[in-house]
């Protein structure tokens, strides 16, 4: 599969666009191609798992599943004195509770209980799918009890931090040299950027695959593909939409294709370049917080939580499937809630 290259260029000729593929596309062309090469380096017998999962798992659960599972067997092998490409499904039934055990303890050493927790549970779907097919005789991962999950504290910026970040852009910073000053229109975009993800809760991927097309400012709407591959209507506020009006005066767009937010090369704006904006920022603004985007995510779900005091309504302008998950990470609803129940509570 070729890439297509399209270039435009706008009428005021200032700019112009190198554009590639829809970006998440290119992103599941590179992660199956990097798949493919992984299971070369794994057990012959892990195909018929990425196989058989191929239709109802999105290619980007497996290819960090591919991680996970390779590293497993690496592990393995030395302890069945193989290489991993010359472990069989017998060796795969002939994995011990004990193997599992000095695995963890080895992973302990490097990863945070959280990241064991969800080594395991990607472990006991690769050894129950083998289990269920019949080719191995038990699932020794269900004996295991993984780690207890650490509570972290939500990270959050709070009003004044907000406005402390978005001044830092309007103000303009000195790069690192201190011989210049960034471009009014590089500030533009960094704004936008921060806006829309502090009044729309948009995930890191979601904003980075945004396309012109996807936004309709009459309606203050925009799309965005969530995981598993769904597209989803999702909605700005006032402030947002204004700032993308301005935003399109400077940058304005040519096709529906053509990306959101581009680097200073004119491709689309990727993953590590909006991450480094954003820590870029909050350094600037003095916040001391270790913050990223998926913070700026934690800090619209707990404003709107205490905006609207309706969880179900959080989880939903947030995609989440289940609320659990926004009350776990997005929100500091739990000590609320307890209190709300209690409130106006009477023996009689």
């Amino acid at each position: 599969m070729h890439k297509v290259f399209i270039i435009s260029i706008d009428k005021r000729m200032r700019f112009c666009y190198i554009h590639t593929m829809n970006f998440f596309d290119e992103r599941d062309m590179k992660m199956k191609t990097s798949l493919n090469r992984t299971l070369l380096t794994m057990p012959p017998f892990c195909r018929m798992f990425f196989l058989g999962k191929e239709q109802v798992t999105s290619v980007k659960t497996l290819h960090n599943c591919s991680f996970v599972i390779r590293q497993f067997f690496n592990f393995i092998a030395e302890q069945f004195d193989k290489s991993p490409i010359h472990l069989t499904i017998m060796d795969l039934d002939a994995i011990t509770v004990k193997n599992i055990e000095c695995y963890m303890e080895n992973l302990s050493n490097k990863n945070t209980s959280g990241s064991i927790g969800q080594q395991i549970y990607t472990l006991n779907t690769f050894f129950k799918y083998y289990y269920k097919l019949g080719k191995i005789s038990h699932n020794v991962i269900e004996r295991i009890e993984p780690p207890q999950r650490k509570e972290k504290p939500v990270i959050r910026l709070n009003n004044e931090e907000i406005v402390k970040v978005l001044d830092a852009v309007d103000n303009g910073y000195r790069v690192k040299n201190g011989k210049r000053r960034l471009g009014k229109l590089h500030l533009l975009r960094d704004k936008t950027i921060l806006v829309l993800f502090l009044s729309t809760g948009i995930r890191l991927s979601e904003l980075v695959g945004l396309d012109y097309g996807d936004t309709d400012l009459e309606t203050a709407s925009f799309t965005v593909r969530r995981k598993g591959g769904k597209r989803e209507l999702c909605y700005m506020t006032d402030e947002c939409v204004e700032q993308l009006k301005i935003y399109f005066q400077y940058f304005p767009k040519t096709s529906p294709n053509e990306p959101l937010f581009l680097s200073i090369y004119k491709t689309r704006a990727g993953t590590k370049s909006i991450q480094d904006l954003v820590k870029k920022y909050c350094k600037v603004a003095g916040i001391q917080k270790k913050i990223t985007p998926h913070k700026l995510r934690s800090t619209f779900g707990t404003n709107m939580y205490e905006k609207t005091r309706d969880i179900y309504m959080v989880a939903d302008l947030l995609g989440h499937k289940d609320v659990k998950t926004t009350t776990k990470h997005y929100t500091t609803v739990k000590e609320d809630l307890k209190r709300e129940a209690l409130r106006g509570f009477s023996l009689t």
